[in-house]
């Protein structure tokens, strides 16, 4: 599958040039993405906004770097549960394949984050179980 076809030149790809980076993002969001596509073929792909507090500065990335290990951690203790709640049964494990980015809102003072997780479809077939959502 491919998501994206770029054509350019090697010295093009490099990412100090302010005129080209958005190629080379789009190069390495297509390689994360194929990636995914390698590791599970069957991939559920959710998109994420993460959005920090009104008043709440960041001078760096720190939120994001904090958000995506939190969720590895998470997915390898659930793994491990339901090894040890099902004992013989074929658990299909899930690593977390992800795309984010930074984004200022037009004065520059709010701070966002888009994100795109991507996981194996045999484990998250679906976001969560309707049945159980009470309105």
């Amino acid at each position: 599958m491919i998501i994206c076809k770029i054509t350019t030149r090697d010295n093009v790809m490099k990412k100090g040039n302010p005129d080209t980076h958005n190629l080379y993002y789009l190069a390495r969001f297509r390689s994360t993405l194929h990636n995914a596509l390698i590791t599970h073929p069957r991939t559920l792909a959710v998109r994420v906004d993460l959005r920090l507090p009104e008043g709440y500065y960041v001078d760096d990335n720190k939120a994001i770097e904090s958000f995506t290990p939190a969720i590895k951690s998470r997915l390898v203790a659930l793994f491990k549960r339901k090894k040890k709640n099902n004992p013989g049964k074929q658990i299909h494990d899930s690593g977390l394949h992800y795309i984010w980015v930074r984004e200022n809102n037009q004065c520059g003072e709010k701070i966002h984050y888009h994100a795109l997780l991507m996981f194996n479809k045999y484990s998250f077939w679906t976001l969560c179980v309707y049945s159980r959502i009470i309105i």
